[in-house]
């Protein structure tokens, strides 16, 4: 949906605001790719990394794509890995979720 918007809007901030959204959920996806590792350096050492370096340590050594400029992605003990509120994408805004009609409400 959003992609269609940037291709298609003819409002300057309509354009932005859809490539906003594409970066948003782009980082949500890197964050998705880097949550397994994180978990795993928590697991091995009882504690959270500080860092990035053990999170590249647990991905082999591999150049991680989701740690890149301006995404200002981090770790924490309560929310695992995490946008940062300094990230210029924050806040993300999430999508509602479906609501069965069937379903009682919980």
């Amino acid at each position: 949906m959003w992609e269609a918007i940037r291709e298609s809007a003819e409002i300057d901030w309509l354009r932005r605001d859809a490539e906003r959204h594409l970066a948003q959920l782009r980082a949500l996806d890197d964050i998705d790719a880097l949550q397994p590792f994180v978990d795993r350096v928590t697991a091995q050492s009882g504690t959270p990394p500080r860092d990035w370096l053990p999170v590249v340590r647990a991905a082999g050594g591999a150049v991680f794509p989701p740690i890149r400029p301006g995404r200002r992605t981090r770790s924490t003990s309560t929310a695992g890995c995490t946008l940062s509120r300094s990230s210029p994408l924050w806040p993300v805004s999430f999508e509602p979720k479906r609501v069965d009609a069937a379903a009682p409400p919980a």
